[in-house]
């Protein structure tokens, strides 16, 4: 049997599916023709995680759902916590015992045994005995909260009993409340103080005033509008000056628009007049397509991204 060979010059990976068929010339047994295929693109990879500022002794959800594959369909969800646990499935729980900074991986595999990987961080704080609406300060809301369990007019969570439960004596009564308004007050008692713990001033601390709120940490918020036609507000937040740059990518993994935002002081930047702005065009300026499309930033060492919808 004759063989007809196909050559190519390119460097890539290919599928070769051999086939038989009759060629002209090579006899009616038929040729050997080798067809040439590259491989299917991978899936792509992405997860959110809730609360957006969890504490220890909360429990984060953390939702795959957002990942696809263009030519199959997620199969597998793998994670890694990034404090030793792991974890499977499209939506999981996790939580932490210890304050910090913790990379998240999740690695996904689709039907056609393709796999992708994405990592991002998540800051947890410390929970703190007396603040029960997780508000990362302990105020006179917090009392109205225990009176409210204390009474039965409210169903606390885990977290709310734990931090509603000042004296310890595993009930959540008035004498938890009159603890609490003592310590926002600065009359608690010996003992007391040592009780409710303060904040690590590296993950919780929190400042009002004429300068606004302090900013503990990076953040890349949601766009909005969100789907958008044809232009969006991209909000993020500092928790130092930064020269800033956001890139908007295609599915395929292709650059659509590089956004040089420049240097930003530390702060919040959220509404129109301070987020980034994109008008839905190309590096070329023209208008792209409808679909999902996905947004990162960098900012230092800073660098996460999220997903945004272009609708017709």
């Amino acid at each position: 049997m004759s063989r007809i060979s196909k050559q190519t010059s390119a460097v890539a990976v290919f599928i070769v599916i051999m086939s038989s068929c009759v060629v002209p010339g090579f006899g009616d047994e038929g040729a050997l023709i080798d067809h040439l295929s590259p491989p299917p693109p991978p899936p792509i990879a992405y997860f959110t995680f809730a609360p957006e500022y969890p504490s220890t002794e909360a429990e984060i959800t953390y939702d795959a759902s957002s990942s696809y594959s263009p030519f199959g369909q997620i199969a597998i969800c793998e994670w890694d916590f990034g404090d030793g646990s792991l974890g499977k499935g499209g939506i999981t729980t996790h939580s932490y015992s210890t304050a910090g900074e913790y990379q998240v991986t999740l690695t996904v595999t689709d039907s056609l045994e393709e796999i992708a990987t994405i990592t991002r961080r998540v800051a947890v704080a410390q929970s703190v005995k007396g603040d029960v609406n997780r508000d990362m300060q302990i105020r006179s809301n917090d009392v109205v909260m225990v009176l409210l369990i204390a009474a039965e007019l409210s169903v606390p969570t885990d977290y709310q009993k734990w931090a509603a439960d000042i004296n310890g004596d595993g009930e959540i009564g008035v004498n938890d409340a009159v603890l609490i308004l003592r310590k926002v007050t600065g009359l608690a008692a010996p003992g007391i103080d040592g009780t409710m713990a303060t904040y690590d001033p590296n993950f919780s601390r929190s400042v009002h005033g004429e300068f606004g709120p302090y900013i503990r940490r990076n953040v890349l918020l949601q766009n909005f509008p969100n789907p958008f036609n044809p232009e969006t507000w991209i909000p993020y937040q500092l928790a130092e000056g930064s020269e800033m740059t956001i890139c908007i990518y295609a599915t395929t993994g292709e650059i659509v628009r590089q956004l040089d935002v420049g240097y930003r002081a530390g702060g919040r930047y959220a509404d129109r007049n301070s987020a980034a702005y994109w008008d839905g065009r190309n590096e070329l300026g023209e208008r792209i397509a409808s679909g999902v499309y996905f947004y990162s930033i960098k900012a230092g060492e800073f660098y996460t991204t999220r997903k945004m919808t272009v609708s017709q």
